[in-house]
């Protein structure tokens, strides 16, 4: 079955150390005003029901699931400057993780061509994935605890970005998981093959309309307008990631437009 483990966390499994990330850390390229530190680890919320924050995007509840893009045109150079794109991904992706309350459940299923997670064998993980028919792969929650998130921390750092860019399988793979998430982030900095059979099959595959908070990662246009669809059709937020400044409502919404294809 596609049900989905959630990882004991006194099982025996390679102990990891979690990256260090400083107190004050430089986040993405220099955007401390965005993403400070502590930002949103939603302790103290009063519901005992944590929370989570990604790029600036905040959200409560228990079970975030991270899609991410490791596509190849993620190893380009950000804009902001700082390294590659995949570069400042994994940076704030680490520093949100590192930020969860004990009390929350974590994962992470990357996407290129196809979609994976950190159990999937690798060292080319994208050959290996789920295509989005037949079988959906089991995705593990894994609790935040230190050391787990060490875990899932170690695999993401190490994670090659290689391959095309299809939103489906991955999304699949999320709302496939038991307990179901209910903070779902989607960031991608490319035009997806699939992305009106995405829109078409939301409500088959989401059918409780979980939000789906969307990220565009440098990528002005078409493809951006496509994540603001799903995160309208979610009732997610949508914000926008370019030359190394986060953009959020009318002016987020202004750099969807096909002039910027």
């Amino acid at each position: 079955s596609s049900m989905a483990k959630v990882i004991a966390s006194q099982s025996q499994s390679p102990v990891a150390v979690p990256i260090p990330v400083t107190a004050n850390p430089d986040s993405l390229f220099g955007m401390e005003e965005d993403f400070g530190p502590g930002f949103g680890t939603g302790e103290g919320d009063g519901d005992g029901g944590g929370g989570a924050t990604f790029f600036g995007s905040r959200r409560k509840g228990r079970n975030v699931v991270f899609i991410v893009d490791f596509s190849g045109s993620m190893e380009s150079d950000a804009e902001g400057g700082g390294g590659t794109r995949i570069q400042a991904l994994k940076k704030e992706l680490v520093r949100s993780i590192n930020s969860l309350p004990a009390s929350m459940n974590v994962s992470v299923v990357f996407f290129s061509t196809t979609g994976w997670t950190i159990d999937t064998e690798g060292p080319n993980h994208y050959t290996k994935g789920f295509r989005g028919n037949g079988k959906v792969p089991e995705v593990n929650w894994y609790p935040a605890s230190e050391r787990l998130k060490g875990v899932v921390i170690e695999a993401i750092q190490k994670m090659p970005a290689k391959g095309g860019t299809n939103w489906y399988p991955p999304l699949k793979m999320a709302f496939s998981m038991s307990p179901q998430p209910n903070i779902v982030y989607l960031l991608s900095d490319g035009e997806p093959t699939d992305a009106d059979y995405v829109l078409e099959k939301m409500e088959e595959f989401n059918p409780e309309g979980v939000p789906i908070d969307t990220i565009a990662f440098e990528l002005p246009g078409t493809p951006a307008g496509q994540l603001l669809m799903i995160a309208e059709e979610t009732g997610g937020k949508f914000s926008m990631i370019y030359k190394g400044k986060r953009l959020v409502g009318g002016s987020a919404e202004d750099m969807t437009s096909s002039d910027y294809d």
